[in-house]
């Protein structure tokens, strides 16, 4: 066996290309309350462009749900995925349904196939009642304005002091004043 870095090196260039366009879901950000139609969106990350013009998911059959010992309500079967965009430009798997989900918990898997694998990833959603979901919703916004609103605060202006000299006097150095916005 040969001693040095030849090794290392081999193995890492081996393991890297799979590593470095892992396609995956990440989280899912449901925009539906309580007895309302499922309206979410799930993040797609490490997606080439022509992955994403493969991809079909879906919910999981039933024999996928037994293996994880997930139980498969019967609403679910009105839900369908579409890749899209979110408004920030990013691929998400557009989710929505044409029946209301009337279970405060539900638990699905998310079968995602492409030409070159599957992925099956579970989703824990926890469904606020509407009045309630209105009110966060509400106040996410809110919180979402003032962090705008804060991002959007210039830095602090630098500013010299103007200084009149009589005529031959040298001007004395200083120290920039640094004055902060009011808020």
């Amino acid at each position: 066996m040969s001693s040095g870095k030849n090794p290392l090196m081999l193995m890492m260039a081996l393991t890297m290309p799979g590593a470095a366009h892992a396609l995956g879901l990440g989280d899912i950000h449901v925009d539906s309350a309580l007895n309302e139609r499922l309206v979410a969106q799930i993040d797609i990350v490490g997606a080439t462009a022509l992955e994403l013009t493969d991809l079909r998911a879906s919910v999981a059959n039933r024999e996928t749900f037994l293996r994880y010992g997930v139980d498969r309500p019967a609403f679910l079967t009105s839900a369908v995925f579409t890749v899209t965009q979110d408004s920030q430009g990013r691929p998400v798997l557009s989710v929505r349904s044409s029946e209301a989900f009337n279970e405060p918990v539900v638990n699905f898997l998310v079968d995602l196939q492409w030409r070159n694998g599957e992925l099956v990833r579970q989703y824990t959603l926890l469904l606020d009642p509407a009045e309630f979901a209105a009110k966060t919703r509400a106040v996410d916004a809110k919180r979402a304005a003032e962090a705008a609103k804060v991002a959007t605060v210039a830095a602090p202006a630098i500013s010299s002091p103007t200084v009149s000299l009589p005529a031959g006097t040298a001007p004395a150095v200083s120290s920039p004043t640094v004055s902060a916005p009011t808020v």
